[in-house]
């Protein structure tokens, strides 16, 4: 929180004091928490915020954890302990590290050429990127839980949280698709279409509800008719035009987790494969159209799902490599050389009945036996 700043026409007290302007006031979780603490505890507004900060990273590296267990990777639980802390990377990444700008690539001093020049930009704070993060990781996992169960004890504990982190972002809309995706195959058609009315019924009361209620604050910045949403599609198309940008953005895009996803993509999940590209497409388009590219935390819900595939299509690999190196050596050898498969017959183990007549005949000839 020190690293950045908040939007001015969102700060800590206009938030707080439920004053902000849309579509950041109807974000209301986070704001009502600190505004209901606020009320008890002796405590700055700014303060307040900084500790349900704190919380939600804790939050996230336990949802990782049991995202490990979820999927069985690692041989240990304190091996999970340790791999759900690096969720904190790419999260981090997108959360706080400035974003740089080049504003020259090189320039020509004295005669001379030298580097040119660069500047960083501060990444603005928003109080309900963190939580957005977590909720996705944590409703993706309760996903999981009932897909595999079909108990509705699960999707009563997906949809009450599903409920929740609707109330601190409307990016939940994306996660409806990947519970149908998810569920299409093992649930009737009856049963299928019953949940998917309850999902979208409490969004749009929600979110309806809330628009309603803040339907006076105004953006100044708002650009889409009808609605207090911003346009940024051709700043951020603008923004690539610039190849060193680009670099600098694909670097840090997810801390490059996306390259084992793609190169392992043969023993990625095929749930979290699909999942993947159902939040992160529309998530990123939305973004493009609605958000600043340029604060990369405008895709952070996409990241821990990232995460989780990057770890669980290594960790498959790896599995699969080791049990292939623990093939015997003749069968290894075979499948390099099928022309030495004549030398390769005599070291082959004997069958095992041919071996207890050979033992049985030993015994025989044995007086002593």
């Amino acid at each position: 929180m020190l690293l950045t700043e908040p939007w001015w026409l969102a700060s800590f007290a206009r938030l707080v004091d439920f004053q902000a302007v849309e579509p950041f006031q109807h974000r209301l979780l986070v704001p009502a928490i600190v505004s209901s603490l606020g009320s008890v505890l002796p405590l700055g507004t700014e303060l307040l915020f900084a500790l349900v900060e704190v919380a939600g990273w804790m939050a996230l590296v336990i949802v990782a954890h049991r995202a490990l267990v979820m999927f069985e990777i690692g041989k240990s639980d304190l091996l999970r302990r340790m791999l759900a802390f690096t969720v904190i990377v790419p999260m981090a990444l997108h959360l706080i590290a400035p974003d740089l700008h080049f504003v020259s690539a090189y320039s020509e001093v004295g005669g001379a050429f030298e580097l040119g020049d660069s500047r960083a930009q501060p990444q603005f704070y928003y109080s309900y990127d963190l939580p957005a993060a977590v909720f996705t990781l944590a409703l993706f996992l309760l996903v999981v839980k009932f897909a595999r169960s079909r108990s509705r004890r699960w999707f009563a504990a997906y949809l009450g949280l599903f409920a929740l982190a609707t109330l601190n972002r409307e990016t939940t809309l994306f996660l409806i698709p990947i519970f149908f995706a998810s569920c299409y195959r093992i649930l009737g058609s009856r049963a299928l279409a019953t949940t998917m009315i309850l999902q979208i019924s409490v969004f749009v009361a929600i979110q309806g509800t809330l628009q309603w209620l803040f339907a006076d604050h105004v953006n100044p910045h708002a650009g889409i008719p009808g609605t207090q949403y911003e346009l940024h599609l051709w700043t951020n198309l603008a923004l690539f035009d610039d190849p060193l940008y680009l670099i600098t953005y694909l670097a840090r895009l997810g801390a490059g987790l996306y390259i084992p996803v793609v190169l392992l993509r043969s023993h990625l999940d095929p749930l979290l494969g699909r999942s993947l590209l159902l939040l992160g497409i529309p998530l990123f388009v939305s973004a493009l159209l609605f958000g600043r590219l340029q604060e990369h935390r405008v895709i952070i819900e996409v990241m821990p799902l990232l995460w989780l595939g990057a770890i669980q299509a290594a960790a498959a690999w790896s599995a699969s490599s080791t049990a292939t190196a623990a093939i015997s050596p003749y069968v290894r050898c075979r499948s390099r050389s099928s022309g030495r498969a004549s030398a390769l017959a005599a070291r082959r183990p004997r069958p095992a009945a041919a071996a207890s007549k050979r033992t049985a005949a030993v015994v025989n000839r044995n007086t002593d036996a």
